[in-house]
């Protein structure tokens, strides 16, 4: 009797060891897709775009900063709102210098994470887009979802998933670099405008 109650507890250790392992590499990705701290440790204090300026939607739902030199183009209707700004879009830009950032702006019943996996869902559907990591941050306040990609091994991009938590609007921001070498540095540039994101309050 004693022999088997010291049998058994030993089992019981081996199966919470495995269920922890389990568990564990559950957490390590999503999707197959690395889970990592890249945004909240890329650090961006020595660079800068020059002088910047703070703009809105037209609705008044949010505001960002962005670069004043940057060319700026606006698109919206009744249900989705873009945003798109970049060096080189009036300009002509060596292609490893090129730096481009997009808002869209959408209604959704669905929650952010259900909103993000769906995208995860399509990316990984796609036989150009290559998924690198992912993770989860917070912007104004608001907990946000990450991910870094690259398409055709030519353009690098990081996305943010942000949703207001009082209304039905989602907002994709996505940074984009075109340099094979230093992309990860320029995203983390970038992160300045994600980070001035900021959702309206009172709406």
């Amino acid at each position: 009797m004693h022999t088997n109650s010291k049998f058994i507890n030993l089992l019981l250790i081996i199966v919470i060891i495995f269920v922890g392992a389990k568990c564990d590499n559950d957490t390590d990705n999503v999707m197959g897709v690395p889970i990592t701290d890249y945004y909240d440790s890329c650090m961006f204090e020595d660079y800068s775009f020059g002088q910047m300026f703070t703009i809105g939607d037209p609705n008044d739902k949010f505001m960002i900063t962005l670069p004043y030199d940057w060319d700026l183009r606006e698109n919206y209707s009744d249900s989705v709102y873009g945003m798109q700004t970049g060096n080189f879009l009036s300009i002509p830009v060596d292609i490893k210098d090129r730096m481009f950032f997009m808002i869209s702006g959408y209604s959704t019943e669905l929650s952010l994470e259900d909103y993000y996996l769906n995208e995860l869902k399509s990316f990984k559907n796609e036989s150009n887009i290559e998924l690198q990591e992912t993770g989860k941050t917070l912007i104004d306040g608001v907990e946000a979802y990450w991910l870094k990609f690259s398409a055709g091994e030519k353009v690098f991009h990081l996305v943010m998933y942000v949703k207001h938590p009082e209304l039905d609007d989602v907002y994709l921001l996505q940074a984009s670099a075109y340099d094979e070498e230093k992309h990860d540095l320029k995203l983390c540039y970038m992160k300045q405008f994600f980070n001035s994101f900021e959702l309206a309050q009172n709406n």
